[in-house]
């Protein structure tokens, strides 16, 4: 593993990390904006979160917590970039940032998986019981694309967890690298 191979992965993470997290911000103003049909209502989205009684008043939380953790994700793929011109392979250092970052990465998309999965199973105040996923994925309540977007949240999160798992085999790989090379340097003195 040389030095160009682990610049092109970072810069590929840090290019996914910050497209995908700009798209889901596209996608959270489309699901704000989205129409639900409750009891043969029509709501926004957004009237569901801020001002119905229908759901909880800590659902209004875990939706921002949902959109602040999608802004991490911009700034994780931000400091991606920067670390990529920092990178030397022979330093032990930068191989621990980039374990770190991938150990940081999982723990931060269990939590988003958390917010997503505690969200949706929010049962919904309306007159038969029904959680907040099952309404979206009801084709009688949500439009196709709301759908699409909730899969979305999800997908993301899953890839986010793949990155994660792959960089930080990169970063292990790279401490046994730099470390195998400075037992032979010490054995060849």
């Amino acid at each position: 593993m040389d030095e160009k191979v682990i610049h092109k992965v970072l810069k590929i993470f840090g290019s996914i990390f910050i497209f995908v997290s700009i798209i889901e911000l596209i996608s959270i103003v489309l699901l704000w904006n989205s129409t639900l049909t409750l009891d043969g209502n029509q709501i926004s989205f957004q009237y569901l979160i801020l001002r119905s009684k229908i759901l909880p008043s800590y659902a209004k939380f875990l939706f921002l917590f949902l959109v602040i953790s999608i802004c991490f994700f911009i700034i994780v793929g931000i400091l991606h970039w920067k670390m990529i011109s920092k990178i030397d392979l022979n330093d032990d250092i930068n191989s621990k940032k980039v374990f770190l970052f991938a150990v940081l990465i999982l723990i931060l998309s269990y939590i988003k998986m958390g917010y997503i999965a505690f969200l949706g199973s929010i049962m919904l105040k309306i007159g038969y019981p029904i959680t907040l996923q099952s309404a979206i994925y009801d084709d009688s309540i949500t439009p196709f694309y709301v759908q699409v977007i909730w899969n979305f949240f999800i997908s993301v999160v899953c890839c986010y967890l793949t990155i994660g798992i792959i960089e930080g085999g990169i970063g292990l790989k790279w401490a046994t690298i730099v470390r195998d090379r400075g037992i032979e340097e010490k054995n060849n003195q």
